[in-house]
């Protein structure tokens, strides 16, 4: 269910900017402070412009690239991010990435690339890996900050 979900996932809380009529959604994340994130919504699901909202992504799909590496960091749905911490943890790092309005997510990187902290990212979600609900449906109770601290 959504709550087994967002035990396992990174949220923002954020106010919907625009629904076109195309079944998808924009949130401007970060409270109105952030970027505008793109997302597909279920048939029954009833959003206005305007309405606080929560959105939640599972961190398996949270795609993180080095900046210098991204074309175009204005494109939907790319959240740029500072490393601020970076731990390797066997086959992989773990790393929490300062975002620009104040908070921080907590994403597994590859070793693929040369990882540092400070270095500035591009975080990348796709539409169709946002689930999305109205601010006031109750499990949107916990903050990004609350998931951070349960080690997610």
């Amino acid at each position: 269910g959504v709550r087994d979900f967002l035990g396992r996932a990174v949220v923002f809380d954020g106010v919907v900017d625009e629904v076109p009529p195309t079944g998808s959604i924009a949130i401007q994340i970060g409270g109105g402070a952030g970027p505008v994130l793109h997302a597909k919504i279920a048939d029954h699901a009833s959003f206005a412009k305007g309405d606080a909202c929560s959105t939640a992504v599972r961190p398996e799909e949270i795609n993180v690239t080095p900046l210098e590496r991204v074309q175009d960091t204005d494109a939907s749905n790319v959240i740029r991010g500072v490393i601020s911490t970076l731990s390797f943890i066997g086959d992989r790092y773990e790393a929490r990435i300062q975002v620009p309005w104040g908070h921080e997510i907590s994403v597994h990187l590859a070793p693929t690339d040369d990882w540092r902290a400070g270095q500035p990212v591009a975080i990348t979600i796709a539409p169709h890996a946002l689930q999305v609900w109205p601010a006031d449906v109750g499990i949107a109770d916990t903050s990004a900050e609350d998931a951070m601290a349960s080690g997610v």
